[in-house]
């Protein structure tokens, strides 16, 4: 998970000396060290889950910046815990004194590790640049820069809709942005740990960096992961401006380079290119089993036609009678009989016929009102000559 600076023989003798800690997590196997900790696959004796510890190194134990780091990094975890970044579990000590965390375990293959094994295609490699702008959009908005963002932070885990999920991981640099200036330094002693080929100028000559550098990075590990590959202009245009030496020549945020590489994703992925991404993109991101990703094309399926039926009852909406003011519709014509069945014949009608029917149906509506009249007079009477009497 993180740049390994010792054998992996030394951490392995470690993890036999302290198999368990705390008597609850049995540690499993190496991960990954770096300059301040170790990481291992553990098992949780008591929830029985598959969890990731990373412990810091004996040598760093009463370090007062060591312990710094792993609480500023514990609470970038508690704050930026989501789908597409580990979750914290619990944060711990050891009897002499070392913290480590315990975080979830992400099941998938480091993106370092895979562009090594693997040449993806193109729809792949603008797939993961997106989510992982996606990720880094959000973790920008909570205050925080990521400020190591490389291939050996990101892991492809796989997923049954999307394929596979982007993980941003390892937040020891994750620095939360000061208010009133968007800027963060580089810790000296972190710097021995990264991976300068993913660093911005002004990383690399430690001036003050923003979200910009976070920027820069992604351009670069796309631009990694693109070697080899014959990419259109338009996306050479993109990756040209994010890689700008001047911060101020790049996007200004993860929501700007995300949407211009929507509009390279559009251009590229035709039906071909489609089919070869659904062939590859995974293969080697699984873990024994292919992922199917069926259901998740039924599920756009789905969703794109009932997008489709809504869109055709509005424009039938639209396109029907002239409405009013209050929204009911005008009194439609009276529609004409042009075919009647076989044994009904169409009835002729005369000037004459009409007329008489016309007189008839005038007759029928004065009948009752004459008679309602007569009703009224014989009641007058009635009543003037009680009076009289």
């Amino acid at each position: 998970m993180m740049a390994a600076s010792h054998t992996d023989s030394i951490d392995e003798a470690d993890a036999r000396q302290c198999p368990i800690l705390l008597q609850r997590y049995v540690l499993s196997k190496f991960l990954g060290a770096g300059c301040y900790a170790v990481v291992y696959s553990a098992r949780d004796l008591i929830t029985g889950a598959d969890v990731a510890i990373k412990l810091l190194r004996p040598q760093w134990s009463h370090a007062k910046s060591a312990m710094l780091r792993v609480r500023m990094e514990a609470n970038a975890y508690r704050m930026l815990a989501g789908e597409q970044i580990p979750s914290l579990r619990q944060e711990h000590r050891l009897p002499d004194g070392r913290p480590f965390l315990v975080l979830d375990l992400v099941h998938g293959i480091t993106l370092d590790r895979l562009l090594r094994t693997s040449e993806l295609p193109i729809s792949a490699v603008l797939d993961l640049g997106y989510q992982l702008l996606a990720v880094l959009a959000r973790v920008h908005r909570m205050g925080f820069v990521h400020g190591d963002v490389m291939p050996k932070n990101v892991m492809l885990e796989p997923h049954p809709h999307l394929g596979a999920m982007v993980k941003l991981i390892d937040l020891a640099s994750c620095k939360h942005i000061q208010r009133g200036r968007h800027v963060f330094h580089i810790d000296v002693e972190r710097s021995h740990e990264m991976d300068w080929s993913y660093a911005s100028p002004e990383q690399v000559e430690r001036r003050e960096t923003d979200i910009r550098s976070d920027l820069y990075a992604v351009a670069a590990v796309l631009h990694r992961a693109l070697a080899g590959i014959p990419y259109p202009s338009s996306l050479e245009r993109v990756l040209n401006r994010a890689l700008s030496p001047n911060p101020n020549g790049r996007y200004a945020s993860a929501e700007q380079l995300g949407s211009a590489l929507f509009e390279v994703m559009l251009e590229t992925r035709t039906a071909k290119g489609r089919a070869a991404w659904q062939q590859t993109r995974w293969s080697c991101v699984a873990d024994d089993q292919p992922v199917d990703d069926t259901r998740g094309q039924a599920v756009s399926t789905a969703t794109i036609a009932c997008m489709l039926a809504i869109l055709a009852l509005l424009v039938a909406w639209l396109s029907g009678p002239a409405r009013t003011m209050s929204g009911s519709a005008s009194t439609p014509p009276e529609p004409e009989l042009t075919h009647l069945p076989s044994h009904i014949s169409a009835p002729s009608i005369s000037a004459d016929m009409g007329d008489s029917a016309t007189k008839s149906t005038v007759r029928a509506r004065e009948k009752p009102r004459r008679s309602e009249r007569n009703h009224r007079r014989k009641r007058k009477r009635g009543n003037a000559k009680r009076v009289l009497r």
